[in-house]
């Protein structure tokens, strides 16, 4: 029978004990904080005998590992005990205790045990306890920047996620999705894209991208995609505008697809954030809806608005229209004189060239007239509608 061997790490962090413990507790902060770490999730709910777990963290640089285990949680005793469940050979056993102990006012040491058994082999009890001491250490690190510097972090970190509901089949919008080395042909902000796929349902690529404010960015990915389920990404060569950038999408029955991307952003690029990340995502998503749904494509001008479920504003000073002041038909014979502008031109350029001295419209689309006086009323138009020049 095979002995059990031990290996113990240990680190001082500069932050309490709790804190160390909720941050190794919390799933989400693994990929996102963590750099080998892509994905966690739990599989079955605590039953009596903890959570069950499964993790996929890249090893390597060009690989993926995944293992499932059990996970108790002890908050009282600030302890996380992991034990692998169908552990790959040579092991038989692999528990991975992690303990959290305050020192002092504002401080906290951490503890880390592995304990495991080999089959009756010195080299396999050899390679294993080099791979414990490489990885332990890293993540311990982590830990501790993170930890020291969680104030900081935290109102750092975006997550935002974007609903996308398509008339179509759920197989077909994976499919197009998890064919992004299609994705140049398909995707029009993606100029190029290398993929790999080594071991089916683990995809690395680098992808070219051009952003809507001019620039180029190149970044490198690892994808674990869950089929008729979900994908996750992590990107593992990042732009400068982020220090970190996971998400995934995830497909329902309802029909409904949702991106959702949470990021670290540095401090002074956090406003454009939201909105570059949310446009990106977009764009991925609503390219596959006409070709899920088999019909032809809505003016790429409103298929955000339209896609998203957007209400239309009501405000005058907001509401212009998209694109230039584009030409409307005659106003219909037999229907009462518009008032006609002289001076003030068009509403949104201010040129008599444009569209000055034109008919207003409602906004129902039914051309009206403008009260006498220079005081606007509620029920005027919110924009000019210009007719057509000879």
């Amino acid at each position: 029978m095979s002995q059990p061997h031990l290996v113990r790490h240990r680190i001082t962090v500069r932050a309490a004990a709790v804190l160390c413990f909720d941050l190794m507790a919390d799933l989400d902060h693994w990929p996102q904080h963590f750099g080998p770490g892509l994905h966690a999730e739990v599989l079955e709910a605590d039953d009596g005998e903890g959570d069950l777990i499964r993790r996929w963290a890249l090893t390597g640089g060009t690989e993926v590992h995944t293992w499932d285990a059990r996970r108790r949680l002890d908050r009282d005793g600030l302890r996380i005990v992991l034990d692998q469940v169908d552990p790959q050979a040579p092991l038989t056993s692999m528990r991975a205790v992690w303990s959290f102990e305050p020192d002092g006012e504002g401080a906290a040491t951490v503890d880390v045990t592995h304990e495991f058994t080999v089959d009756d082999d010195p080299e396999a009890v050899r390679r294993t306890t080099d791979d414990v001491n490489a990885r332990t250490p890293g993540q311990l690190d982590s830990l501790r920047d993170l930890a020291e510097r969680w104030e900081e972090v935290e109102p750092l970190v975006i997550s935002f996620e974007d609903p996308l509901f398509i008339g179509g089949r759920l197989e077909d919008v994976y499919e197009f999705l998890y064919a992004a080395d299609k994705w140049p042909e398909r995707v029009p902000h993606v100029e190029k894209l290398e993929m790999t796929e080594d071991t089916p349902n683990i995809q690395f690529f680098d992808m070219h991208t051009h952003t809507p404010d001019g620039r180029d960015h190149t970044t490198r990915s690892v994808r674990v995609c869950l089929p008729g389920n979900k994908i996750v990404y992590k990107q593992i060569s990042l732009p400068a505008l982020l220090d970190g950038h996971t998400g995934h999408w995830v497909f329902t029955e309802t029909p409904r697809v949702s991106s959702r991307t949470p990021g670290t952003p540095r401090r002074s690029n956090r406003p454009r954030c939201r909105c570059w990340g949310g446009h990106h995502g977009r764009r991925c998503q609503e390219v596959p809806a006409p070709r899920a749904e088999h019909q032809q494509p809505a003016d790429p001008a409103l298929r955000p608005a339209v896609r998203r479920g957007a209400r239309p504003c009501r405000s005058r000073l907001t509401c212009r229209p998209a694109g230039p002041c584009r030409p409307a038909a005659r106003r219909p014979a037999g229907l009462f004189r518009p008032w006609r502008s002289t001076s003030r031109g068009c509403r949104r350029c201010r040129s008599t060239a444009c569209c000055g001295g034109l008919p207003r419209r409602h906004p129902t689309g039914s051309p009206c007239a403008r009260p006498r006086g220079r005081r606007r009323t509620r029920n005027w138009t919110a924009w000019p509608t210009p007719v057509p020049g000879p």
